[in-house]
């Protein structure tokens, strides 16, 4: 797997606790996902190296070791006792050989023993020399899947961790509703007692009382929930996280211009640079078998020595050179089909890539046009707060002289606290829409990481936004640093 630089901060402008760095780090270590591609990228890396191994020298070493015995009955033959004669004399052991060439049962035993070191080295093979060219490619796209998986690591990690704090400031607008409802429910009732409203609007506030009520118990739920999805990337329990800085700046990345990223999309985007390089591999393939009709020549030698012992001993030599050519003449119309094959699959490739580069274009313009729109949404749901803050002391001033009643009251607050909560939720889709944009980019890589993070700092402790599970309460603060947007550690 790629060393992969420890770190996390999507913007220089903006940043997320130091938590977030630990659970990326953990992220970056557990993940069975990114293990898994880093384990597919080492096993296409393998295939480049075979495929160039074709066109090295080779060497083996061939041996062998074996023993017989070769029996001979012959009939008509009569057995001559040479036992008296003397082998020492010459003419006495002429005789002896030839009474056993000629005897009637005649056994042989030959123990034969060979070893042979081979060199051969392909010379001219031009199907080689494609497929080697076209695994590299191959090679290529699996970088870039590798690079892919690296950026939804980012993207999974955040996401993961934005949606604990989503489900934090859900739960904090509850409590803060449940909390003002409790205290309109108990206002209501001592006006009810002393005869200033009627028995209705008592009913009215203990309804939304109960709704509030039933809404915070969810929001815990979906809390305690959303920490669940941190431990599936990292196979750790974790029961507080840093929160987001408060008043992070929210602007539009580098570069601003639509068609810029466009640009920069249809360079770096690894969906795209994955099926140009399968594209471009399958258009060598096609070539390595369109050139399997040539002839192939390779430069072989050889050195061996062996031994064979039987009635005589000879000692063997086996060397040699030689260079062989090897061409197909006739093959049933095998490789023609192959090639036909190969160059529909370059076809495909090709309708992939075409297919790829306008969902790319596509995507990149949306995820910009999000980007923008989320930007002005977190702006529009601040000023909805402050609105329907000033609204709700305007209902509640006129509940007092009798203009307005209870239920004006009760859907005042319903409605500030639905933009207290949209206000939340803007920060992180517009956190997430950066996201997008920049991973189609193909500018969301570990390095971008450690380059936004290398200007920041740990602060002195003074007061931090924490997100706990099964927290009941949220103290705000920020940090004692020259960065006001820092979140305290």
């Amino acid at each position: 797997m790629r060393l992969i630089i420890i770190g996390l901060s999507l913007l220089s402008s903006w940043s997320l606790g130091e938590n977030l760095y630990q659970i990326y780090s953990d992220a970056v270590k557990n993940d069975y996902v990114m293990q898994a591609a880093g384990a597919q990228l080492r096993v296409k890396e393998e295939n480049q190296t075979q495929s160039q191994a074709q066109y090295l020298p080779q060497i083996g070493l061939d041996s062998s070791y074996s023993k017989k015995r070769d029996e001979q009955k012959r009939s008509g033959i009569i057995d001559v006792d040479t036992s008296g004669l003397d082998p020492n004399d010459p003419f006495e052991e002429f005789l002896i050989q030839t009474a056993a060439a000629q005897a009637p049962h005649i056994r042989t035993d030959t123990t034969h023993s060979l070893w042979n070191v081979v060199l051969t080295q392909e010379v001219f093979n031009m199907p080689y020399w494609y497929g080697m060219r076209s695994t590299k490619h191959l090679t290529l796209a699996a970088e870039y899947e590798f690079f892919k998986a690296q950026q939804d690591l980012i993207v999974r990690t955040v996401e993961a961790y934005l949606s604990v704090l989503r489900a934090q400031n859900n739960l904090s607008s509850s409590l803060a509703a449940e909390k003002a409802y409790q205290q309109q429910l108990d206002q209501t009732t001592q006006r009810f007692k002393v005869g200033l409203v009627a028995h209705t609007d008592v009913q009215e506030a203990q309804a939304a009382y109960d709704l509030a009520k039933v809404q915070r118990i969810s929001d815990e739920g979906a809390l305690a929930v959303s920490f669940e999805s941190l431990t599936v990337l990292t196979g750790k329990q974790y029961n507080e996280i840093d929160g987001l800085a408060k008043n992070f700046p929210i602007k539009m990345p580098s570069p601003s211009s639509r068609e810029e990223w466009v640009t920069l999309a249809n360079e770096k985007n690894p969906d795209l640079n994955i099926q140009r390089e399968t594209t471009e591999a399958a258009k060598l393939s096609a070539k390595s078998l369109a050139t399997s009709r040539l002839p192939t020549i390779a430069f072989n030698a050889n050195y061996g020595r062996g031994h064979m012992d039987t009635t005589i001993d000879s000692n063997l030599h086996n060397n040699g050179i030689a260079v062989t050519m090897r061409m197909p003449l006739f093959t049933s119309g095998s490789v023609s089909s192959k090639i036909r094959q190969e160059y529909a699959r370059l076809d495909l490739a090709k309708d992939n890539l075409g297919a790829t580069e306008r969902t790319v274009n596509q995507q990149i313009r949306s995820a910009h046009i999000q980007t923008q729109t989320s930007i002005h949404s977190v702006e529009a749901q601040r000023q909805a707060v402050v609105s329907s803050k000033s609204a709700l002391e305007a209902v509640k001033a006129g509940y007092e002289y009798g203009t307005r009643n209870i239920l004006d009251v009760l859907q005042s607050q319903q409605k500030m606290y639905a933009a207290m909560r949209d206000y939340g939720n803007s920060r992180y889709d517009y956190i997430l829409s950066i996201l997008q944009l920049k991973q189609i980019g193909g500018s969301l890589t570990p390095e971008d990481i450690a380059t936004s993070m290398s200007g920041s700092c740990h602060p002195i402790l003074y007061a931090s936004l924490k997100t706990t599970n099964h927290a009941v309460s949220v103290p705000q603060g920020f940090c004692h640093s020259q960065n006001p947007h820092l979140l305290c550690t």
